[in-house]
């Protein structure tokens, strides 16, 4: 008799661990610990490895809002707790920027508030978290075409620039084995290298969310200027912006190979496992779905970029067997699917386009 394929086996797995999780979070005891919490960590990277989330929804992310907010600050006291709520906050953020919605849990943005800000991944939550608040702030907001509305508008887009201001000072201030290297192929072209893959990844979420704030702005900058009749003062904002949003979609697409194990950190390209190994680990390539499908939604880059980043989605699909990649990859841009991915978020201003 045949063995079950292994996604099969490991769907059953998957429902005893999941059945084991509920009984776990029975009891308030049982349900703060790193291993309950580990476990739904696990289970909800299973979902998108198995291609199980219902579209962008992740049906962990109601479970981490309760869990973080029962854990409390202690579980910042020690190294695995940092770790996992790092890990499961992410999600929860991710989550509530690609849907544009408030965080359920206000607990949580009180303890992300303690994290250490002058270690890199925190000091980049910490303002990633604040511009997932501007975002869920100025697109759930409804009201007449009144001052106040213009009042509202002026003051997300001051704060959309002091978050601007952040985000550039990240890059600025982090030790040197977290900088890009720039290498040259045989071909000529620039890439980019990092010391490994984990930096690699926080790079391209550190520039998707400089990409998708200044998109913001840009479409916060038209609607005030809508209102008052003034496009003048958008169209001084309007180069930079989009000179800001090139710049990251190259870098993004400069360290792709190294990211996809194409290239090591001197630029040099690895040779095909004899033994068909992937050329990087999984968890590598899990971790860089969003940011990249971010980019690719806006479609602010060039054709070859667009291609470029969706080409990779689908061999993190294809060759890591991460189904959530494909049906990103399958997405297309945001000018093709903006009804269904993201609704017109000034439904007080009619529609520009």
């Amino acid at each position: 008799m045949k063995a079950p394929p292994l996604l099969l086996k490991a769907r059953g797995y998957y429902g005893l661990a999941l059945h084991g999780l509920r009984r776990l979070l029975g009891t308030r005891s049982q349900a703060v610990r790193d291993e309950t919490f580990a476990t739904m960590v696990i289970l909800s990277i299973f979902e998108d490895i198995a291609g199980e989330r219902n579209g962008l929804h992740s049906s962990h992310t109601k479970g981490f809002g309760l869990l973080m907010g029962m854990r409390g600050e202690s579980q910042l006291s020690h190294a695995q707790g940092r770790d996992l709520f790092i890990c499961a906050y992410a999600h929860t953020l991710i989550e509530s920027i690609v849907l544009r919605t408030r965080p359920r849990h206000a607990s949580t943005e009180l303890i992300v508030g303690q994290l250490d800000g002058s270690e890199p991944v925190p000091r980049l939550m910490l303002t990633a978290s604040k511009i997932g608040q501007l975002f869920a702030e100025s697109s759930s907001h409804q009201g007449p075409l009144d001052t106040g509305t213009i009042s509202q508008l002026t003051t997300w887009i001051e704060t959309g620039n002091i978050l601007a201001l952040e985000m550039a000072s990240w890059s600025q201030h982090l030790p040197d084995h977290w900088l890009p290297l720039v290498v040259y192929t045989a071909t000529g072209g620039p890439l980019m290298t990092y010391q490994n893959a984990s930096i690699a990844a926080i790079w391209t979420y550190y520039r998707a969310a400089r990409i998708s704030l200044q998109r913001h702005l840009l479409d916060l900058r038209q609607t005030l200027a809508s209102l008052v009749g003034d496009n003048q003062a958008c169209d001084i904002h309007r180069d930079a912006a989009l000179e800001e949003i090139q710049e990251m979609t190259t870098d993004t697409c400069r360290s792709i190979p190294f990211s996809l194990g194409d290239i090591d950190a001197l630029g040099q390209t690895i040779p095909a496992s004899a033994e068909g190994r992937p050329p990087v680990r999984a968890l590598y390539g899990y971790l860089m779905l969003w940011p990249l499908w971010y980019v690719l939604t806006f479609g602010m880059g060039t054709a070859a970029q667009m291609e470029q980043i969706r080409s990779a989605l689908g061999r993190v699909g294809s060759v890591l067997g991460i189904k959530l990649a494909l049906m990103l990859a399958q997405q297309g841009t945001m000018s093709q699917h903006a009804t269904a991915l993201t609704p017109n978020p000034y439904r007080f201003v009619p529609s520009t386009s």
